[in-house]
């Protein structure tokens, strides 16, 4: 699945991406957005040394969370062709790896993702950036229920319980099983 969209782009710092009339980040504090998304995953990237970020936006999460973690392998999965073309095509601070730890050999387009890689990638921690969405949530949501495995719905976690379980997160489930049926 490749996205073509209609980016406009300002020049001025921070930087301001909108795709089809949609913002891919805060248009009034990018910075205060991006550190609040990783204060919300921070604490699950202590021990990780390498992550999966559904979401390339304007990449101020991305600058963020590579001065923070800056020896954790960041793979970054964007289905928008025309978003990465303009960082490649403009030597963003994205390809600069001493600065901010993350090089363009590590942001993907989904068409050259191979299927090892999204085997690979599946086993790894999943973050998803969800203001880079905007415009095409349904594909990026495709992505990342791919690669979580997030397709799953109350019901097939309940079977896949053991009734002889009695623990309190397999009683919380078998209760919801009771709601929804």
């Amino acid at each position: 699945m490749i996205l073509q969209s209609n980016l406009q782009i300002t020049n001025q710092e921070p930087l301001q991406i909108t795709r089809n009339g949609y913002a891919l980040c805060s248009q009034r504090n990018p910075e205060r957005e991006a550190k609040i998304w990783l204060q919300q995953w921070e604490n699950y990237l202590v021990d990780e040394l390498e992550i999966v970020v559904v979401g390339l936006g304007a990449a101020h999460h991305i600058h963020l969370l590579a001065q923070k973690f800056s020896d954790i392998l960041i793979h970054v999965i964007e289905p928008d062709v025309k978003l990465i073309e303009f960082y490649k095509q403009n030597s963003y601070t994205l390809n600069s790896q001493s600065e901010t730890g993350v090089s363009f050999s590590r942001v993907h387009m989904l068409n050259e993702v191979s299927v090892t890689d999204l085997e690979r990638f599946q086993l790894l921690p999943v973050l998803d950036f969800r203001p880079a969405w905007q415009g095409f949530e349904s594909h990026y949501q495709d992505i990342l229920i791919h690669l979580r495995g997030d397709n799953n719905n109350i019901k097939e976690i309940c079977h896949h319980l053991a009734e002889e379980d009695q623990s309190q997160e397999a009683k919380i489930w078998r209760a919801l099983r009771e709601l929804v049926i």
